[in-house]
């Protein structure tokens, strides 16, 4: 097969933003940006089973990477249902020269993606730029984005780009949570990435009343819900209870504040330190978690009072 030659402008190195990433997201960035799938539009298929065969990273690793790249650094869109990725800003690097052999790449690129929302995404967000180029070549691109985007449906056009990046959701920190409830009972299988155990948590993760909260936040919203259950099942001998589809349904903002098991502030606060739990809320602290992101990051390093205090933010403990 005919190699292709991307461009990478030198000047990515001295970047002010790219000076503040660690190795791994340079190397990662660059992968984004120069890897065999790469298509001139910067929109294009990215298999995770792809992505971990060419960096050499395992899943989880690739995972937690792409949700830092959009929901954190806003680099990218990335959609799990088409395994697709949008670079938000790879158009303004990437044309040197314009002209008919780059609009009919472009054109025959966008032809081919499926989750016609990246290519909406990506229109939305460089369409300024388009407008205000004085480069012909940029103008022509913007109208082809314009052109694709016109054929779709005037619903999805309009679809606002902070309601897109929140409500689409493309990357959940699954393993970060099953992580944390499995930590419960270490001794009994794990319960592992399956579709309906990421259905459960990905539909409380884009809840209305976590809209305007951050990873972190939203994080030990999960982890309360799962210290909770722990008490309450442990106390009742209903730790079979213990488990994604019984946690992470519709009531588990019940579970959160306590409403579910009956108990008033007074008991919720109570059970939120057990002196028999300790040991398993510093499942925030595990040492070994090589792979856990940014947010976990910052939950898992907390004190006690930092962490009661985003609870009380919630919850009005």
């Amino acid at each position: 097969m005919k190699s292709v030659k991307r461009i990478v402008d030198t000047d990515f190195w001295n970047d002010e933003k790219v000076l503040d990433y660690t190795p791994e997201e340079k190397y990662f960035f660059q992968f984004l940006l120069t890897n065999p799938n790469t298509r001139q539009s910067g929109i294009y298929k990215l298999p995770i089973k792809m992505a971990t065969f060419w960096t050499g990273y395992n899943r989880d690793t690739i995972e937690r990477l792409l949700y830092r790249f959009q929901t954190e650094l806003k680099l990218i869109i990335y959609s799990s249902e088409t395994q697709e990725v949008a670079i938000l800003n790879y158009l303004k690097h990437a044309i040197v020269k314009g002209g008919k052999p780059v609009n009919d790449c472009i054109k025959r690129d966008l032809s081919t993606i499926k989750d016609k929302n990246l290519i909406i995404a990506v229109n939305k967000h460089m369409k300024e730029f388009f407008d205000k180029s004085e480069k012909e070549s940029m103008k022509q691109i913007g109208d082809i984005f314009n052109e694709v985007v016109s054929k779709e449906d005037v619903n999805l056009f309009n679809v606002d780009m902070k309601d897109f990046e929140e409500k689409k959701e493309s990357v959940v920190p699954y393993d970060l949570i099953l992580d944390y409830l499995n930590s419960k009972q270490p001794d009994k299988r794990p319960y592992g990435k399956t579709n309906e155990n990421k259905k459960y948590i990905r539909a409380r993760w884009n809840e209305d009343n976590l809209s305007d909260s951050s990873p972190e936040d939203k994080l030990v919203y999960f982890y309360t819900a799962i210290d909770n259950s722990f008490v309450y099942w442990t106390q009742h001998d209903g730790l079979e209870n213990l488990k994604p589809s019984t946690i992470f349904n519709g009531k588990m903002e019940g579970r959160v504040t306590g409403d579910a098991y009956s108990w008033n502030k007074d008991q919720v606060r109570d059970n939120q330190n057990p002196e028999w739990v300790n040991e398993y809320k510093q499942a925030r602290r595990i040492k070994e978690a090589k792979d856990y992101d940014e947010a976990a990051e910052k939950v898992r390093n907390m004190s006690d009072e930092e962490y009661a205090e985003i609870q009380k933010k919630f919850f009005d403990l």
